[in-house]
């Protein structure tokens, strides 16, 4: 019914820019990003769909349809949260804080790492 109102150029980096999000999550607990997981936690929703796509990856014999399943799950929990007491001034939002550790002048952690 709807075609899409971008270039497939840019719906093709959109999906690379949402699979760097995820990925930046599921590095979330590494010794590098220690101190910003510390300070910045995921809710329990969304280290459980991270945990969740984790487990579902590290299986040889998931299917395609698990593994997006489990990948729109994390977007899911990522995108849609609630915001408590105005935290978003605090880095609340997951995809603020992936935005910021993305951009050259964050340094939290290599760009080649997301």
């Amino acid at each position: 019914m709807f075609d899409a109102l971008q270039e497939k150029s840019s719906r093709d980096e959109y999906g690379t820019l949402l699979g760097r999000l995820v990925c930046f999550y599921l590095r979330h607990g590494e010794a590098e990003l220690a101190p910003w997981s510390d300070k910045h936690p995921l809710t329990e929703a969304q280290q459980g769909s991270v945990g969740d796509l984790r487990v579902v990856l590290e299986d040889e014999n998931a299917s395609v349809e698990a593994v997006q399943c489990a990948f729109d799950k994390v977007l899911t929990e990522l995108f849609l949260w609630e915001e408590a007491e105005g935290l978003i001034d605090e880095l609340a939002c997951p995809v603020q804080r992936f935005l910021i550790c993305a951009l050259p002048i964050g340094n939290v952690v290599s760009r080649a790492r997301i």
